[in-house]
């Protein structure tokens, strides 16, 4: 049986209020003294609806709790906040004074009085709904996501299409994660490709499971976290980021059973701008994936540095790893051999992690090397390790696995520089694995963006090499194709999509207009009835099919096809122009 240190501040916890030897001056009373503290550092979590197990808003609700309040506060567990100060200052730091400690523990040793009414704060300004004002859109689950009564946490992904109709910026986000008795923490990002939604559909439930979200990335940079009790940040002027229609937003979400089956549906409020960001952020990923802990480890360490290619201001960070996570520290060691401290955290705990904004952006020059250094306790003395006895844990995408992740958000000094940026990371991420698929992803954007359609293709046809089944790669690389007018090839790559999945109806329309074309008209028909009948608002899909029947020579069909476009969209001239022929090929054939 596992022996616990006990220590003399929770021996003395163990002696009831008021019979501690009084100590000279008048006693810490709730109104006066108490209640301030806990209005400031603990209500916004502990109140009805929010994250925090029970309220702390009266007299009577903090007296209830007075025994546990001094044990987690003395023992700094609460409240939660993992940087230690004076390395890094951050907005939102929840943290307590030595002073505010000690006022806890003499009010309840001393009997936890009352004190006079008259000296009792007004109750903080919390909001009931959503931390920022009302938002422009919001983004919801389809449908509510049951968890298991019992079992292991859960770490699911899920898609929810961007809620807008035209291309946009987002300026702020807020996650509402709907039951926080069950929601841990809540990660968002953006996937401009369809493979989340294929990994959707796979098992019949709602979102898809695991720590990788796909393709999915923080978007134009912006690191987008939900902790309960994290203070929502506001938007950053100037530095908004872009949300297209077709685009997915992706929400990990780590759940745990509570005993009970509950129902999860999370809202995601977002605030729009129309002023384009002035400059656009990146998020920098240092990490290490080749973990293997040995069991009874106490001190596992892991490191990973990025060096700057340009100048930055460092807005903010979000460290990750798992239960076996103990100590993380980054720091930055800059040309003239100066070192700064980004973060550090003595005790890390999985349960309270979250992205810390910093309250002035620290600047960094060029060639300046940030460094990470995390280590892992998987001994028996680690009360949060998962495993009793400890066993061997390697790094994998399982809440079981470990992980060892930094996110920095970046902005350039030189908006020139981003480019340099992006394709340093991406670039130090392949140095490690060739086989990254995120990276050379993101390196084809990169050179696609430039122009570079080759260079793309090459980074495309690496991923589909390794991974035959990847449709996001197959979809960008066929689209690159059509850029170098490589149509043969384009052609089988639309086609490669639609064979993993039957209804992506962009792939049909390109196959089916390539085939067009090509004068391939019974095979760029089949292709476009296929797509009008997964979308039969696709008024481009019905122009093209008119062509296609045009080309078999089936003019009356031509003319419905070319209709149907001009009724979903009028202002279609292709489609206009194509009935006009359509009509007039049926009248040279009338009697």
């Amino acid at each position: 049986m596992r022996a616990w240190p006990v220590s003399a501040t929770v021996l003395a916890l163990l002696v009831p209020p008021g019979t501690v030897g009084a100590e000279a001056g008048p006693p810490p009373t709730f109104t006066r003294d108490v209640a301030p503290i806990i209005y400031a550092q603990c209500a916004s979590c502990h109140r009805p609806g929010e994250a925090g197990p029970f309220s702390l808003l009266s007299y009577a609700d903090v007296s209830r709790h007075g025994k546990q309040i001094v044990m987690v506060t003395d023992s700094r567990f609460m409240p939660p906040w993992l940087p230690v100060p004076g390395h890094g200052e951050f907005q939102g730091a929840r943290k307590l004074s030595d002073d505010q400690r000690r006022t806890l523990r003499q009010w309840y040793e001393r009997g936890m009085p009352q004190g006079d009414p008259a000296d009792l704060p007004a109750l903080p300004a919390l909001s009931q709904g959503w931390q920022l004002e009302e938002p422009d859109v919001v983004a919801e689950m389809v449908a509510d996501y049951t968890l298991p009564a019992d079992g292991p946490d859960v770490i699911r992904n899920f898609v929810i299409r961007a809620p807008v109709a035209a291309p946009g910026w987002v300026e702020a986000v807020e996650v509402r994660p709907g039951n926080k008795r069950v929601v841990h923490h809540a990660v968002l990002k953006v996937d401009p490709t369809p493979l989340s939604r294929r990994l959707d559909a796979e098992d019949g439930e709602p979102g898809f499971p695991g720590m990788s979200m796909g393709n999915a990335e923080s978007p134009d940079g912006h690191i987008i976290v939900w902790t309960p009790g994290a203070t929502t940040y506001p938007a950053i002027p100037g530095l908004a980021w872009r949300l297209e229609p077709q685009d997915d937003l992706v929400l990990q979400l780590h759940m745990v059973p509570s005993g009970i089956p509950e129902s999860v549906r999370v809202r995601v409020g977002l605030h729009l701008t129309d002023r384009p960001p002035e400059r656009e952020t990146f998020a920098v990923v240092l990490r290490e994936d080749r973990i293997d802990i040995p069991a009874g480890a106490k001190a596992y360490r892991i490191a990973d540095r990025f060096t700057l290619p340009v100048a930055v201001d460092v807005l903010g960070v979000y460290p990750h790893a798992h239960y076996l996570g103990k100590t993380m520290r980054v720091t930055a060691s800059l040309p003239d051999g100066t070192r700064l401290w980004l973060l550090r955290i003595d005790d890390w705990d999985f349960n309270w992690q979250g992205m810390y904004r910093y309250v002035e952006p620290l600047r960094l020059p060029a060639g300046a090397t940030v460094e990470m250094e995390y280590t892992y306790d998987n001994s028996a003395d680690n009360v949060r390790n998962p495993n009793f006895p400890p066993r061997r844990v390697v790094g994998g995408n399982r809440s079981t696995d470990e992980m060892g992740n930094l996110a920095l958000q970046l902005l350039p000094l030189d908006p020139g520089g981003l480019t340099a940026l992006r394709e340093a990371n991406w670039q130090a991420l392949l140095a490690k694995n060739p086989l990254d698929t995120g990276a050379l992803f993101n390196l084809g954007v990169e050179r696609a963006r430039r122009g570079d359609h080759a260079g793309a293709a090459e980074y495309y046809s690496r991923i589909v090499r390794s991974n035959p089944l990847d449709q996001g790669a197959h979809f960008a690389l066929a689209g690159t194709y059509v850029k170098l007018k490589r149509t043969a090839e384009a052609i089988a790559h639309y086609e490669q999509v639609v064979r993993i999945d039957p209804r992506h109806v962009e792939s049909l329309y390109v196959l089916g207009w390539l085939l067009s074309n090509s004068g391939r008209f019974d095979e760029a028909a089949r292709a476009l009835e296929r797509a009008v009948t997964v979308d039969p608002g696709y008024a481009a899909a019905w122009q093209r099919l008119g062509v296609a029947r045009e080309g078999q020579g089936q003019f009356a069909l031509a003319a419905q096809h070319f209709r149907e476009a001009l009724r979903l969209q009028p202002e279609l001239v292709s489609a206009r122009q194509g009935l006009d022929r359509a009509l007039e090929e049926l009248s040279k054939n009338r009697p």
